[in-house]
């Protein structure tokens, strides 16, 4: 029987270049930060507005609820809350109101018919009924898009490295 051994051994100059290639992809996280608004974050903002807070968030006065019956403003559901007129959810759930930096995305920027959220999601003169918020699985579904797309670049990068050798 004849038998050969082949060895590859790239240079340590290349593979770091190589790597260093793929590293500088990394200097941003904007898309993934984008795609964990639009597909977690707006989604659990709409929820707590759909399901009264989780964890509920504390009632309404009865003078409270006596105002809003008078004005046709109660909600039809005791989870409508922070439900009166519809422009608080409406803001709350658009892109517009993230920032981004290239490794932070945060809420800001309720339009001014809407600042009055920010008493309820701070409890500043009302009880605190936080809208702006992430739950367990929230974090995780964040989580999962990071591994995602940090594998997703480091397959399609170092490929088109790897190619030039092929």
């Amino acid at each position: 029987m004849i038998g050969f051994d082949v060895e590859f051994a790239p240079s340590a100059r290349i593979i770091g270049r190589d790597l260093s290639a793929v590293a500088r992809g990394f200097r941003t996280y904007r898309q993934p930060l984008r795609q964990a608004v639009d597909h977690v974050m707006i989604p659990a903002i709409a929820h707590q507005f759909e399901v009264g807070g989780d964890p509920p968030w504390e009632p309404h006065s009865e003078e409270t609820i006596r105002r809003r019956e008078r004005e046709g403003t109660l909600g039809g559901d005791p989870q409508d809350i922070l439900v009166e007129s519809g422009t608080l959810f409406s803001a709350a759930t658009r892109r517009a109101r993230w920032q981004f930096t290239s490794d932070e995305a945060f809420f800001a920027n309720l339009p001014a018919n809407a600042r009055y959220g920010r008493f309820h999601q701070l409890g500043e003169g009302v009880p605190a009924r936080p809208f702006v918020r992430a739950s367990t699985e929230d974090v995780d579904a964040v989580e999962d898009i990071f591994q995602r797309w940090v594998s997703g670049h480091i397959i399609v990068n170092w490929l088109r490295r790897v190619r030039r050798f092929l």
